[in-house]
């Protein structure tokens, strides 16, 4: 039984197990392998402390508990206390969340249809923090060009929550090159700055809506995107950055999931894996050179 089947989706225990991640990390300077990761899963399970594995861990080593300490503060934590303890400084170290196990777990890749495995993706690669973004906006000064992105956002009679959880997507998005066109065929609903409505009454359709907002676009290329959708604060740059570094490129498509109403995200649809491989790879939910890590759709 291997550590994921064995811990199943109790996000305590995904916790427990990326601290011994690291805390092997830290005594042997590299990570441990599935069969290791399931043996710590199991002594955590049944009552050691990280403190207590840390010290088996360090005596099995020979190493100086002090010494891996100093070690790991200079190597991922400068600002924490000089005097901490090797599991308190793993315990403090927000970057631990971030672990990535699945690559561990499952090399040679895991099926984009077990849900619990897709939150470990989400928890692994679907949380930025400042430092993150300040690389990103780092990334995107040195573009060698900056496309502009036309978003076209199909809106219809009574979804304003919807059309709004939209609007305050795209405006998150971490590269600017963007426009944002509300089409409507009916009311013309109230939009955020930054947006524009373009008025379409004639038309009756999806196709006639998107052909109005299209018609209107000023964009290199051109996304469209239904009132409710949610794309990552990435996802605009990721589409940039793959046509900054492939002139010739015409079409880019992206995966998808959806969004329960607690706020779980469920039920991928990643095209990429159904067209070109036939298992998912844990290191990406796209396996071919996708732009974006959404939209997703309520």
């Amino acid at each position: 039984m291997t550590a994921v089947s064995s811990i199943g989706d109790d996000p305590a225990e995904r916790t427990s197990l990326r601290r011994a991640l690291r805390l092997h990390e830290s005594v042997f300077d590299a990570p441990p392998d599935a069969a290791t990761l399931a043996r710590y899963a199991a002594r955590r399970r049944g009552g050691e402390t990280l403190a207590g594995l840390a010290a088996s861990l360090l005596a099995t080593a020979g190493l100086d508990p002090a010494t891996v300490a100093a070690r790991y503060r200079a190597r991922w934590a400068p600002s924490a206390p000089a005097d901490a303890p090797l599991d308190r400084l793993i315990e403090d170290d927000p970057a631990v969340g971030r672990l990535r196990l699945l690559p561990i777990l499952f090399p040679d890749g895991t099926s984009p249809g077990h849900g619990a495995h897709y939150r470990w993706w989400l928890e692994e690669n679907q949380a930025l923090d400042d430092a993150d973004r300040a690389r990103i906006r780092a990334l995107i000064a040195d573009l060698p060009r900056r496309p502009r992105l036309s978003f076209v956002v199909i809106a219809h009679d009574g979804d304003a929550t919807a059309l709004a959880d939209t609007l305050r997507a795209l405006a998150a998005q971490l590269y600017g090159e963007i426009e944002v066109l509300v089409v409507a065929a009916g009311r013309v609903p109230a939009v955020s700055a930054g947006a524009r409505v373009v008025a379409a009454p004639g038309a009756r359709t999806p196709a006639a809506l998107f052909n109005a907002g299209l018609a209107a676009c000023s964009g290199d290329f051109v996304a469209v995107v239904e009132a409710g959708d949610a794309l990552f604060e990435t996802a605009s740059f990721e589409a940039a950055a793959a046509i900054a570094a492939s002139p010739s490129l015409r079409i880019l498509f992206s995966d998808e999931d959806a969004i329960h109403p607690d706020g779980r995200r469920h039920a991928p649809v990643l095209k990429s894996w159904r067209c070109s491989t036939p298992r998912w790879r844990a290191s990406s939910a796209a396996c071919g050179p996708t732009p974006a890590p959404g939209p997703s759709t309520t």
